[in-house]
């Protein structure tokens, strides 16, 4: 009798335990496929852009840059800055989760991460470097109602500089509004606001602006502004350290 018992007592558990199992795995594959048909929209395969990154300080003062990118969504970026002279020929190279950074001038390639900033400012390289929400994060819909979706990111390694991040989404559009990165529980690192404008040279993303404020410190703002952007496939040579100092070349 005991062990009967004992028997219906093991397959109620498991039903109820295979039942949640069951329904986390499709609430899970639900929010990825989400995210990767935003990707869709934010993010060509291949594609080349020219932006713009604006740091202000607290006095006010703005530094202007002008930088170009050849990114691909699988995890491989690089920006070169055209502008201005004193910046001219920096340039930041990603492959997955390993960063490095090429100062004209100096022979060797200085090891970087994705936490560091190779311009400064309130935006980081995982910022400046980002190829895809997919790459880099596990999502998860932690709620949604009529107007726009909330998802929670979840980064895949411990190299992208937060601990998770909130993704709002226009439901309509599936273009994200904001970008909210915490560095702990309700311990927030920067929010990004997202206004998109029209769609890219090549139809296959929008050009959006980019803009933060220092948590710390709102007098402290940075903003990017995206221009042309078209898709391009690259050599593969475009995304190595060896090219790296001399990358502007094959880019042209």
């Amino acid at each position: 009798m005991i062990n009967n018992r004992l028997s219906s007592l093991f397959v109620i558990f498991f039903s109820i335990f295979f039942s949640f199992a069951t329904v986390n795995t499709h609430a899970a594959d639900r929010a990825n496929d989400l995210l990767r048909d935003i990707d869709k929209i934010m993010y060509a395969t291949s594609y080349e852009s020219y932006f713009q990154i604006i740091n202000q300080n607290p006095s006010g003062i703005e530094q202007v840059i002008t930088a170009y990118s050849a990114k691909q969504s699988d995890g491989k970026a690089v920006v070169l800055i055209i502008a201005p002279k004193q910046l001219q020929g920096r340039a930041v190279l990603r492959v997955g989760d390993d960063v490095w950074t090429h100062i004209p001038g100096e022979l060797n390639l200085r090891k970087s991460t994705l936490r560091h900033s190779f311009v400064g400012g309130v935006f980081n390289n995982a910022d400046y470097l980002a190829t895809s929400f997919t790459t880099d994060h596990r999502a998860e819909i932690i709620s949604e109602n009529k107007d726009r979706y909330i998802i929670n990111l979840t980064p895949k390694t411990d190299t992208i500089p937060y601990k998770n991040a909130e993704l709002y989404v226009n439901k309509r559009n599936l273009r994200p509004t904001k970008l909210v990165q915490f560095a702990g529980t309700n311990v927030i690192i920067k929010t990004i606001k997202y206004d998109h404008s029209k769609k890219s040279l090549d139809g296959k993303s929008i050009q959006v602006q980019m803009s933060t404020e220092a948590e710390e410190n709102r007098k402290y703002r940075s903003t990017i502004k995206a221009g042309d952007t078209r898709k391009r496939t690259f050599p593969e040579m475009t995304f190595t350290k060896e090219i790296l100092p001399k990358v502007g070349s094959i880019l042209k």
